[in-house]
Parts: C-alpha cells; sequence; structure tokens
C-alpha cells in the first residue's frame, strides 16, 4: 500500500481490541473516519470550526450522537480535546511515519477542559443550530437576534384615573389598623364605565369630579349606591355641576358680545377718572 493513499489499521486492532468493545457500531465507524480524515489532511491535530456538525457530515451520522462518541473516545483514550474545535488522532503519525505530517495549530491559551466540557459545550453550540442541517465547514454562525426591549409601564389617561381612584377610595376608606382599602375592580364593567367618563369630561374635570365625590354628603351615595364607580357615572353630572364656577352675564354674551361690554367698560373707567380729575382741579 502507498502510505498517504490509503488509511493503515491492524485488523487485530480492530477486532481484538478491549477499548472498541465499549463502544457502539456508529462510534467505531466515527473513529475509523477520524482517522482517515486525518491521513487524508497530513494532520495528527486538526481545528475544525463547528466541531460536532462537521464530523456529523463526514460519519453521515447526527450531531448528538458525534457529541456523545467524542465523549467516549477521549475517556478511552483514542482521541484529545484541547479545546471546543480541536481533535488529536492518537497513534496516527506513528502508524505513518513515512508520512509528512504538518504542524499542529498553536494552542490557545484557555483554562483546562474535561472531555465532558468539551463535549457538553458542543452540544449548546449545536442546540443553536437547526439539528437536520449540517453546516459546511467555515460557514459564518446566524446573525444575534437584538434582545427584545422591556414593555414600558403605561401612563394613558385611563391608567391615571384608575390610580387617582384607587389613591381618594384608600383616603376615604381604612381598614382596622388604618391602612387604606384597595378598591375592588370589577374589570371589563368599571373599565368601560370609566372609558365613558373619560369621553364626557375629559382628565383633568374627571380627576376634580372624583375628588368632589368621595367628599359628597349626599345621602343616596352613603346609604344606596356606595362609593362605587357605578355610581360615579350616575352622579357624575350632579357632582360637576356642584363643584362647577357660577356662570355671569358677561359669560352667557356670544364672543362679540363680550367685546362689546369690554369697549363699553373702557369708555366708562376713562370717564370716571375724567371726572376725578375735574373734581380735583375744582377743589384748588
Amino acid at each position: 500500500m502507498s502510505d498517504g493513499y490509503f488509511a493503515q489499521i491492524e485488523t487485530s486492532f480492530i477486532l481484538n481490541d478491549s477499548r472498541l468493545d465499549a463502544l457502539t457500531a456508529s462510534q467505531r465507524w466515527m473513529y475509523v473516519v477520524l482517522w482517515c480524515f486525518a491521513v487524508d489532511c497530513h494532520k495528527v491535530t486538526t481545528k475544525m470550526p463547528h466541531l460536532c456538525n462537521t464530523i456529523a457530515r463526514l460519519c453521515r451520522i447526527d450531531a448528538r450522537s458525534v457529541s456523545i462518541g467524542l465523549t467516549k473516545l477521549c475517556e478511552l483514550g483514542l482521541i484529545k480535546m484541547p479545546d471546543n474545535n480541536t481533535i488529536t488522532v492518537c497513534g496516527v503519525d506513528t502508524k505513518h511515519p513515512k508520512l509528512k505530517w504538518k504542524k499542529p495549530p498553536k494552542p490557545q491559551v484557555e483554562l483546562p477542559l474535561t472531555p465532558h466540557s468539551i463535549v457538553e459545550n458542543s452540544i449548546v453550540e449545536n442546540s443553536r443550530e437547526d439539528k437536520s442541517i449540517v453546516e459546511l465547514p467555515g460557514k459564518p454562525a446566524p446573525p444575534k437576534k437584538p434582545p427584545k426591549r422591556k414593555a414600558e409601564k403605561s401612563t394613558s389617561e385611563h391608567t391615571l384615573i384608575i390610580e387617582h381612584w384607587t389613591k381618594e377610595y384608600g383616603n376615604k376608606f381604612k381598614d382596622e389598623d388604618g391602612k387604606p382599602l384597595k378598591y375592588g375592580f370589577d374589570g371589563g364593567k368599571d373599565g368601560s364605565l370609566i372609558k365613558k367618563l373619560l369621553s364626557q369630561f375629559k382628565y383633568k374635570p374627571l380627576k376634580k369630579i372624583i375628588t368632589a365625590f368621595f367628599n359628597s354628603n349626599d345621602q343616596f351615595i352613603k346609604h344606596k349606591t356606595g362609593f362605587t364607580i357605578a355610581s360615579l357615572k350616575l352622579k357624575a353630572n350632579q357632582v360637576a355641576q356642584s363643584i362647577a364656577t357660577p356662570a355671569t352675564a358677561f359669560d352667557k354674551l356670544s364672543p362679540a358680545g363680550q367685546e362689546t361690554a369690554r369697549n363699553m367698560q373702557r369708555v366708562l373707567d376713562r370717564m370716571d377718572k375724567e371726572d376725578a380729575e375735574n373734581e380735583k382741579i375744582g377743589q384748588n
């Protein structure tokens, strides 16, 4: 046989070596493929990107079985793995002494890894990829997805009104220890009522109405309906009227009428000023 073109493995080793008894058929085949690959590349130690997927492609077996097999081969001393992407086939160079073996890659400065941790890291790496597709060596890793942004806390007017209602309710009603009581919201019903109130009164006026509602002395609220959002919806117009500033005659005028009234007031003010000056001159 021509050295360098054929991988030489002793038949007695394949048939009788006790180390192979601990391997499955696929693991034995993987060891033979690794031996042949080392001879073909003239490298005792080979650096392979995506190690498990590359070996899976060469051996035609799945990547997870490769990970398990690598652990077993390391335990038996048939191969060595100084890091996650480097593999050494033990004894292949002594079996082919005439072959010009290439120098092994420079070892990376890393903490020592056990075969178990190397394979475990390989499994983690492979779990990020599609198990049904074996990547070719040198293929770039898929781009990482950007982290999801945390949802910002809602500060809608609807939420703020609920917070204001809860605060006013707690100010009015206390438990035995003097702590504010929590209002028992009726989810969809109360939410719908607050939405209608906001469309009717807007945010700032509704806050004032809620505060006035809890300060109300209305006996119907105290003894019949209680201080509920449904009761607020029922009495909202009445409460709004009680806290509204009474309209004056000036407020009832149209914009044009209000402007005329202002002009008349200016004339009257000027006349009063002239009268006061004339009276002062007459006294002198």
